[in-house]
């Protein structure tokens, strides 16, 4: 899919993720997820808090990032793999990414987003419909997740215009919404000819969600 002019030159990962509303423990993740874990607890090695802004920022394997300081849910990122890096982070949306190697182009990217939408079940029917309206494919993956395939046009976009994501021809999206909250985890692979090693990088994050 292809990334939008707010998008422009990302290189980011997706994966899909469980995640934990209020005191609730977290939902068994999507097939095809990493593993994920509570948040870490606060000790010197606590969480690095990503910083706003829309530049490369390069990930430190195995170390482990908090989403930007506002964004809501909170998001923890273990970074257990060298070549992640984030480019767009604001309050509505933010991203990880790694590149294809040798290529000005993105292998894999993995957005957190806050759609315009007030809940998961309008921001999947949202997704749905634009998916449609692009020529997509669209197959129910899980209770809360869709992937869509192919297709050429608008699939995904954060409440603020800070994150937008194409349907692409050569290319899948598995979006992933949180039930009842307005928080959609999008896995974008922009080249299906890359889909074994983009589906590989899923053991390289840990990431767990929580609102406040």
């Amino acid at each position: 899919m292809r990334i939008r002019p707010l998008l422009v030159a990302a290189t980011l990962v997706a994966v899909a993720v469980s995640g934990c509303s209020g005191d609730d423990e977290p939902d068994a993740a999507p097939s095809g997820a990493p593993t994920s874990s509570p948040p870490p607890a606060a000790t010197p090695d606590a969480p690095e808090v990503l910083g706003l802004g829309k530049s490369v920022l390069a990930l430190d394997s195995g170390t482990t990032y908090r989403s930007p300081r506002g964004f809501e849910p909170e998001v923890t990122v273990e970074v257990k793999a060298a070549g992640w890096v984030s480019t767009h982070r604001g309050l509505d949306a933010f991203d990880l990414s790694q590149p294809v190697p040798d290529a000005d182009a993105a292998l894999v990217v993995y957005a957190f987003v806050v759609p315009p939408e007030a809940s998961a079940e309008e921001a999947l029917a949202a997704v749905r419909q634009r998916a449609a309206d692009a020529g997509a494919t669209v197959e129910q993956t899980g209770d809360f997740t869709v992937t869509i395939t192919g297709g050429d046009g608008p699939l995904v976009s954060s409440r603020d215009g800070g994150i937008a994501l194409d349907a692409v021809p050569s290319g899948y999206a598995r979006v992933t919404a949180t039930p009842g909250e307005p928080f959609l985890m999008v896995w974008w692979v922009p080249d299906s000819a890359h889909a074994d090693d983009a589906e590989g990088l899923t053991s390289s994050l840990g990431v767990v969600y929580e609102f406040t």
